[in-house]
């Protein structure tokens, strides 16, 4: 079994209940004549396989047939077989015996009631045998369902996993073609699902029609920390595990469903056979080491595979170096002199990791987002140092020590003030044009920085250069009397504003939200707050139970 292509169903799966609902309301808006075809994008395992099935496999419709293909794992000719034997299967499940029957039994079956349905399938064949002829197949292909439809007077569900693999095919332009067929088929509903490449949206948005097929996009994002919290507890039962390691895991894991999955299943089996009562930071940082980094955890096989391609003959030393660079430093000529590599081979490099999501770049800057790919890339660092040569029990402990400083780092950093974090964080700025949220903004020098004011509940900071900021910091929920009283605050000012911006801890009220907008103030989750405080080199802020605020005025 390919521990990265088992998606999670059933009594596994956990959360997502916003999303499912989205894609239960879908349904129900093509069967009402609302069409709104949909693509699901996220990271690579984040759970889209694990959703979409999951959503299909709760589907209780006797109208809607699903059609299901996992692009990455099919040739064109069995693109073309699964196609036409899930859309026969779901027509005839219930039909007693005919649930395991083959194709070709599926499409006598259909020959009586689906006339029309079955003279295009044998064209669809007629023409495979033909060379060249791949994309006649793909345009027959989907003429299906409107047919299929218009004769057993059922909607379809058509799901493309991966769909960016349509290109793996000799169709010429088959985004082309789908958008022009998706647009015609009032009786078919689409889901599209893939990673984000840094095209796909455009692929989406133009060549798929995205307002003549009604296109609606959403990314499927990680799990949050409270989402993440619950996961641990409903998985880790039998052990106690201190708040502190939990929010670790949190952190650690960046709410990627995957990594705690694995985790969890780790720290519940491992000591179960070690008969632990609790677990310590020293037992999980080995707990870490043997299900993630160990030779032949299937993790660090991975990551090895994942590498093993932008290198040259299975060599890895060159694209390790310049990965670790990208952690240490943010910019390209601090990245070149950190990895001493080639000029030219970097920038190489970099497009490639970039295009594979392995390396983020935010206007002038690049980061690495995933905690767990971070601690990888660190040991294989240590690893081909030539001191280190030592026996496998040394060597092991070398690495588990090596997590246990993450650990013990990262709850250090807990007991830092938020606001100082911050702080530390707009200090950073030197006018780089990032984006933050879908606009790019000029995040200019502060040649000063206050805390002008703070509670127990929030803190107040302003950013002074050749223009005056202002950020609000709510940890708690923030409701419309704050943004009120923040405006009345700003407003009575003897200098002209040139920004504010609310930075949203424990969420927003809609009111609130709708009136931070009106009056043009930036609002900054934790999720965004994250990313620049990643993108800056400065430590991200974990699970917020109760940590503290700064007591008094400060200035950097």
């Amino acid at each position: 079994m390919n521990l990265f292509n088992n998606p999670v169903v059933g009594n596994k799966f956990f959360a997502r209940e916003r999303e499912l609902n989205f894609l239960h309301r879908k349904v129900e808006d093509l069967k009402n004549g609302y069409r709104h075809n949909v693509a699901v994008l996220g990271k690579g395992l984040i759970g889209k396989s694990s959703l979409l099935l999951h959503f299909l496999s709760g589907l209780d419709t006797a109208d809607v047939v699903p059609v299901y293909l996992d692009l990455s794992t099919l040739s064109f000719a069995g693109f073309v077989d699964q196609f036409i034997g899930m859309l026969l299967h779901y027509n005839y499940k219930d039909i007693e015996n005919e649930t395991s029957a083959d194709l070709q039994s599926l499409i006598n079956l259909a020959s009586s009631d689906l006339p029309g349905t079955c003279k295009k399938i044998k064209i669809i064949y007629s023409h495979m045998k033909t060379a060249n002829k791949e994309r006649a197949v793909f345009q027959e292909l989907l003429d299906l369902p409107p047919c299929f439809s218009k004769e057993s007077g059922k909607f379809c569900l058509i799901v493309f996993d991966n769909f960016s693999k349509l290109t793996d095919y000799k169709l010429g332009e088959p985004f082309s073609i789908l958008g022009e067929k998706i647009m015609l088929q009032k009786m078919s509903l689409y889901i599209l699902s893939d990673r984000p490449y840094i095209n796909l949206r455009n692929i989406l948005s133009q060549q798929l029609s995205l307002l003549f097929g009604k296109f609606q996009m959403f990314d499927l994002e990680p799990f949050s920390p409270h989402e993440s919290l619950a996961f641990i507890d409903s998985r880790v039962k039998d052990v106690k595990l201190s708040a502190e390691l939990k929010d670790f895991l949190v952190y650690f894991s960046g709410g990627e469903p995957f990594y705690l999955d694995i985790l969890t299943e780790s720290i519940s089996i491992k000591a179960g056979e070690k008969k632990l009562l609790v677990v310590t930071q020293k037992d999980l940082s080995r707990f870490i080491y043997e299900c993630i980094y160990a030779r032949f955890a299937s993790v660090n096989q991975y990551f090895s595979r994942i590498v093993e391609k932008f290198s040259g003959n299975g060599y890895l030393k060159e694209p390790i170096k310049i990965l670790n660079a990208v952690i240490r430093k943010n910019k390209i000529a601090a990245i070149i002199e950190d990895s001493k590599c080639s000029k030219a081979g970097i920038h190489k490099l970099l497009e490639k990791f970039i295009m594979q999501n392995m390396v983020i770049k935010n206007g002038p800057l690049y980061a690495i987002e995933d905690e767990v790919f971070k601690m990888w890339l660190r040991l294989k660092e240590i690893e081909a140092i030539p001191q280190l040569k030592l026996d496998q029990r040394a060597h092991t402990e070398k690495f588990v020590n090596e997590i246990r400083q993450l650990i013990e780092t990262f709850e250090k950093e807990q007991q830092r003030s938020i606001d100082n974090k911050i702080l530390n964080l707009i200090a950073a700025f030197d006018n780089e044009k990032v984006t933050v949220g879908k606009a790019a903004h000029i995040l200019p020098v502060f040649k000063h920085i206050h805390t002008e004011y703070t509670t127990s509940q929030d803190a107040l900071l302003s950013g002074h250069g050749t223009k005056l900021w202002i950020f609000s910091i709510f940890k708690k929920m923030a409701e419309e009397d704050d943004i009120l009283n923040f405006i009345d605050y700003y407003k009575k000012l003897k200098h002209r504003v040139a920004r504010k911006v609310l930075i949203i801890l424990n969420g927003i009220t809609p009111e609130a939200k709708l009136l931070a907008m009106k009056e043009h103030i930036w609002i900054w989750s934790s999720d965004r707050l994250n990313s620049l405080l990643n993108l800056y080199r400065k430590a991200r802020i974990g699970t917020q139970r109760n940590a503290p605020f700064l007591k008094a005025k400060g200035e950097v």
